[in-house]
């Protein structure tokens, strides 16, 4: 029977969602990427940092398996992935990110918070980056809400179990 579909490997979506609700201000972090002087959204609720592809102008880029939504659940489209130099409090580092020409502003996620040590005060508006303490620019955040929802594919053979990452 065609119609039949237990035979045919269930794909399951696993959905990790990431949540920032700006209800009065945002707090944004002065760098240089890839050369070029910004303002990066720090986002401890962001799982992943996330570039617009105007800073990867003759980085090497790599594919990107992996889907990236928006809150509305419209499709983000990704140009890859990059290792992008950065320049933060006088101290050189990179941050690898998620590229996108759909992005308006670089948003620095938790994976680049926890590898260079962070530590946000939004109290007394500081952020501490491998042992520096730099001044966070605060701004209005107009109610934005930024959340992203990275989605992948997992296929579960026919009469089998498996753990799917949450």
């Amino acid at each position: 029977n065609s119609g039949d579909r237990r035979n045919e490997p269930a794909v399951v979506r696993s959905n990790r969602s990431v949540t920032n609700r700006g209800v009065a201000r945002s707090a944004y972090i002065r760098m240089q990427i890839n050369g070029l002087s910004v303002e990066c959204l720090v986002d401890t609720g962001s799982e992943t940092s996330i570039m617009p592809s105007k800073y990867s102008s003759g980085i090497e880029m790599r594919q990107f398996k992996h889907q990236l939504r928006a809150a509305n659940g419209s499709q983000i489209a990704i140009v890859g992935e990059a290792q992008l130099p950065i320049l933060v409090g006088g101290a050189q580092g990179t941050v690898s990110a998620m590229v996108s020409d759909h992005v308006a502003k670089p948003i620095l996620g938790y994976d680049w918070l926890t590898a260079n040590d962070a530590i946000v005060d939004l109290k007394s508006g500081m952020i501490q980056v491998n042992s520096r303490w730099l001044r966070l620019v605060t701004k209005q955040a107009a109610g934005w809400s930024r959340r992203c929802v990275l989605q992948t594919d997992v296929v579960i053979p026919n009469r089998s179990k498996r753990d799917i990452p949450a």
